[in-house]
């Protein structure tokens, strides 16, 4: 009985049902919005640990007042810094379970040799932390609907019960990673994309109405006649 708790009274089937039910909606919440959920939730705690360093800076120099105006300031920086340190985090475990693989597959191929597996490890490790940079976005998207799919996958062989528990689990978490996965890759597709300026249109001319009055007509002036002769009287 280690730190006073029975384990021997836990028991999986005294969970409440509400439980699995919590579980099936983060399952689903991560399958198809686990990015936003994780962007949001490391500015979050960039802006938090921001903030404390900044009203502790602030404090020192010039007291309260100055403690709160760079609270603000540093939440900010803080939120878009931790943003920028969690993709090369993620690039980086990327890179090194790249390094890991490759290493211990030249190994296997050549035991004898130990500086071939270090070398090759470190050129593909290399290259994928520079894929992984490129494509932070998508590889997270694919892992938390990977983790979401798992969660349903708990909470459905629970709900159901039975012989064929298994089996549901399997499937619907299955189905839910697939389509969450698609949903979350379109997305960042989408949001990439730039965004082209619609085409100018051409200003419209205006049309004057037609008259129905006829044209005027110039007068016709009679042919000019000359001088008449002077005529003589006998």
């Amino acid at each position: 009985m280690p730190y006073g708790i029975d384990t021997s009274d836990i028991s999986i089937a005294s969970v409440p049902t509400w439980v699995w039910l919590l579980l099936l909606i983060v399952g689903l919440l991560l399958c198809f919005f686990g990015e936003i959920i994780w962007e949001f939730m490391i500015s979050i705690l960039g802006a938090i640990i921001g903030s404390m360093i900044g009203f502790a800076i602030g404090y020192a120099i010039g007291g309260y007042l100055c403690g709160f105006g760079l609270m603000f300031i540093f939440a900010i920086i803080g939120s878009m810094l931790f943003q920028y340190l969690a993709k090369a985090a993620v690039a980086l475990v990327c890179a090194l379970l790249a390094f890991g693989a490759a290493a211990y597959l030249t190994y296997t191929a050549n035991p004898d040799d130990l500086n071939t597996p270090i070398i090759v490890g470190l050129v593909v490790g290399v290259i994928v932390f520079i894929i992984a940079i490129f494509f932070v976005e998508e590889i997270v998207s694919v892992f938390l609907a990977a983790i979401g799919g798992f969660l349903i996958g708990v909470a459905v062989y629970f709900i159901v019960g039975g012989d064929f528990a298994l089996a549901y689990a399997v499937l619907a978490g299955g189905i839910m990673f697939g389509l969450g996965a698609a949903f979350q890759l379109m997305y960042q597709r989408q949001r990439k994309r730039p965004t082209r300026a619609p085409p100018r249109r051409r200003p419209v001319r205006e049309t004057r109405p037609a008259t129905t009055t006829a044209p005027k007509q110039t007068p016709k002036q009679p042919p000019s006649q000359g001088p008449k002769p002077p005529t003589s009287n006998v």
